[in-house]
This record gives C-alpha cells, structure tokens and sequence, in this order.
C-alpha cells in the first residue's frame, strides 16, 4: 500500500505494478483513514492486529517473490545471501513502495536475537499525522514477516516508537515471541531505548 501515486491523482486507490511487475495497491491516505475508522467502529482495538497481520504476510511475499526472482537468474536464495544483500531487497522495497526510507540494524541479532528498522518519512504516520495512537503496525508486520522467511523462525515483531506520536522516526523490534513479551505492557509508556536495553538485558 501506497499513498504517493494515489494521492497524485486524486484516486482512493489505484493499482499499479512494481519493478518485478507484481500488482500492487496503491491506498490514498483518505481511504487508508476511513478504513480504520471502520475498523475500529466495527470492533475496537482491531486495526493495529489485522495491519500487522497483513504486513506479515506481505513481508513473506516479499520474500518468496525474490526468492524466485533469485532462482529465475540462477542465484541462491535471500538465506543463502550475505544479510547485506538481503537488507537491502527489503530497503529498496520499501521505498520503490512508497512506505518510507528503511534502515535496518543486524548487529544485536547474534547477541540476543534483535532485529531494529529505523522508518524516517513514514507513509502511514504522515497519513495518520492528527492521531496519538502508533500508525505503523503494518510497516512493523513486513519487516517480521521478510524476516521470517529468511530465517524460518517464528519471530514478533512490535512498533516501539512512531513519528505520529513525536518521535524523530519510527522504530521497530523483531525478536522471538518470548522476549517480545518482556516488553509488551511497557511500549505505550517507554522510550524505545528503554526498550530496546530491556531487549538486550
């Protein structure tokens, strides 16, 4: 999901195709608001699990579209790549997307199993900008879900600091389930250092 072209043409979405011509949906902010709107009528608290959800699935389609792009051209597979080839499939997508400028940071995922993407220009915090509630559960659900087809793990991942909210940037944790569920019940009310030095506690 997209805002950029959308929004250019005053459409409440359009589809366009990326630069492996897969179909993509592009969403303006205006739908992208009334749907959770919706959502949120229809049952409360529901937008944040089932954009996370979504993003999920799109992260691992991500994956095993390149993975095929990959073996088309005679090439090994994203886990079979060094994780700086691999990061930047996921970088690259997320701009050709319109999502926002990804970067992503490895060097605790050895020591204890973390995985931090920094988001600057978000998409859905700028789509989002008049709320106080985090916008980018869908962001947060493609970085776990590419991340588990890499690894063949089961991982979480959760959004612990968004620009909607003030931040400078939005700031994502993948990990396993078990040491994501240290810091649940703190997201809302920690900065996202404070959390991430629990998670490596």
């Amino acid at each position: 999901m997209s805002g950029t072209h959308a929004a250019e043409n005053h459409m409440p979405a359009v589809v366009l195709h990326d630069s492996h011509g897969r179909r993509v949906v592009a969403a303006a902010s205006e739908l992208m608001r009334s749907l959770r709107f919706v959502f949120e009528r229809e049952r409360a608290d529901s937008w944040a699990p089932i954009m996370k959800s979504m993003g999920r699935a799109c992260g691992k389609a991500l994956g095993v579209d390149e993975d095929a792009a990959l073996a088309a051209a005679g090439r090994p597979a994203l886990a079979a790549q060094s994780l700086e080839a691999s990061l930047a499939v996921l970088q690259s997508k997320f701009t050709e997307y319109g999502w926002g400028v990804l970067a992503v940071d490895v060097s605790g995922a050895a020591d204890f199993g973390l995985i931090i993407g920094r988001l600057e220009h978000s998409w859905f915090a700028t789509s989002f900008a008049d709320g106080t509630f985090f916008t980018d559960p869908f962001p947060a659900g493609v970085i776990l879900g590419y991340f588990e087809h890499i690894t063949g793990q089961v991982l979480d991942g959760a959004e612990l600091a968004c620009a909607g909210r003030g931040a400078p940037h939005c700031i994502f944790a993948v990990t396993t389930p078990d040491r994501l569920a240290l810091i649940a019940g703190a997201i809302t009310h920690e900065s996202a250092e404070q959390l991430i030095a629990r998670l490596k506690a």
